[in-house]
């Protein structure tokens, strides 16, 4: 609006100059009328104000890569007099990645009520909150303005992309199945369900010997309980925002975010029961799911969740909080490289690690004791079908 401001204060001083030279009576009175019509614009425009009403209308849901209608209306209460247009500053915040983007948008009233449509295509998946910054209307003329007050905020919550990959579980699963409920025993206290056995270790308990198994092979064997009350498995999305010091693709960390969606759908799927840790804040938020509505409601929650700083601080919480004595499978995701600290848990966790990297190609498999390491390229993640056996 600045060149409308410029070209009226161009007219004014045309007016001066010719009413100084010629000395005419007409031009003063054009020029007085002409110095004082914004004042009169802006009286105008400050009852038009109280008539205009905002509002910001927007899809609930859509997947990360598909368009979400954004739509602004600008309703009156009958006529107006100066308005002319509405000029609305609105921030678009990515509540997963802490984002934002700041857009403008002209809504013109010169036809009545303004209504401004715009497809708006989030590329990352999380919670989406839009609010108005600024609402401001213009003259007719674009000389004056008024404040408005601003639109109510509107969210929308853009789900992950689908990643095309399928769990095979071929291994044979210790525990049992309840339903649809899966339980994988991990090392407890409860005698009657065999976790492991092994050699008897002096200070180990004698009651848990088995004598009739250690008079055949003339040693003592000693049985390990089991806790096949609890989900042995979690699934610990661990990517973060920066990666040591430096900050970390969005597109991978999108895509590490995805992953981890699919792969706890497919557990779901498959009937395995498992918590899904997600590292925010100073905490790790850890959701069960023992079936598909608990793996969409966990979604909804997770795209809420502001994602932590720095990439590994949820393994270290994980450690921390000694919950490997709990989950024997531990399925590790992440964007561009795992921690090294994975080895320092426990022998008998099982892990999977799924590393999201920027590069094109195959699948790379690595093996280390009891350690799965599988990388993922972002640039074929959504164009191939994966089969993972775990």
């Amino acid at each position: 609006m600045r060149k409308y401001r410029a070209a009226y204060l161009a007219v004014l001083v045309c007016i001066g100059v010719l009413t100084f030279q010629s000395g005419s009576g007409f031009l003063l009175t054009v020029g007085a009328v002409w110095a004082c019509l914004p004042v009169l614009l802006w009286l105008m425009l400050r009852l038009d104000a109280q008539r205009i009403s905002l509002e910001c209308r927007t899809g609930t849901s859509c997947w990360a890569g598909q368009e979400l209608n954004l739509t602004i209306l600008a309703g009156h209460r009958g006529p107006l007099t100066a308005a002319g247009t509405v000029k609305i500053t609105l921030c678009i915040r990515n509540v997963l990645f802490g984002q934002e983007t700041v857009k403008e948008y002209l809504l013109p009233l010169s036809g009545g009520s303004g209504c401004f449509e715009q497809p708006f295509t989030p590329k990352l998946c999380g919670g989406l909150i839009f609010e108005c910054r600024k609402a401001v209307c213009y003259d007719l003329m674009g000389v004056c303005c008024v404040s408005l007050k601003n639109p109510k905020m509107c969210m929308a919550t853009v789900y992950p992309a689908k990643v095309p990959l399928v769990l095979i579980q071929g291994r044979s699963v210790r525990g049992r199945l309840e339903g649809e409920r899966q339980y994988r025993n991990c090392r407890g206290g409860d005698i009657s369900e065999v976790f492991d056995l092994r050699e008897y270790m002096p200070g180990d308990d004698v009651r848990s010997i088995h004598w009739k198994l250690s008079g055949k092979l003339d040693t003592l064997i000693l049985r390990e309980g089991s806790d096949p009350s609890r989900d042995s498995t979690m699934l610990l999305c661990d990517a973060g925002l920066f990666l040591e010091g430096q900050p970390t693709d969005a597109r991978l960390l999108s895509a590490a975010m995805e992953t981890a969606v699919q792969l706890s759908g497919c557990l779901a799927e498959l009937g395995i029961a498992h918590n899904v840790g997600i590292p925010a804040g100073d905490g790790l938020h850890c959701m069960e799911v023992h079936r598909q509505s608990d793996h969409l409601h966990m979604t909804e929650e997770w795209m809420g969740i502001h994602l932590q700083e720095q990439s590994g601080n949820g393994l270290k919480l994980y450690l921390e909080e000694h919950l490997d004595r709990f989950y024997s499978r531990l399925i590790y995701v992440t964007a561009e490289e795992a921690p090294k600290y994975l080895r320092s848990l426990p022998d008998w966790t099982e892990i999977i690690v799924f590393c999201i990297v920027d590069r094109e190609g195959e699948v790379r498999l690595a093996q280390e004791r009891n350690c799965q390491l599988i990388e993922l390229p972002a640039d074929t993640l959504y164009t191939k079908t994966y089969q993972i056996m775990i």
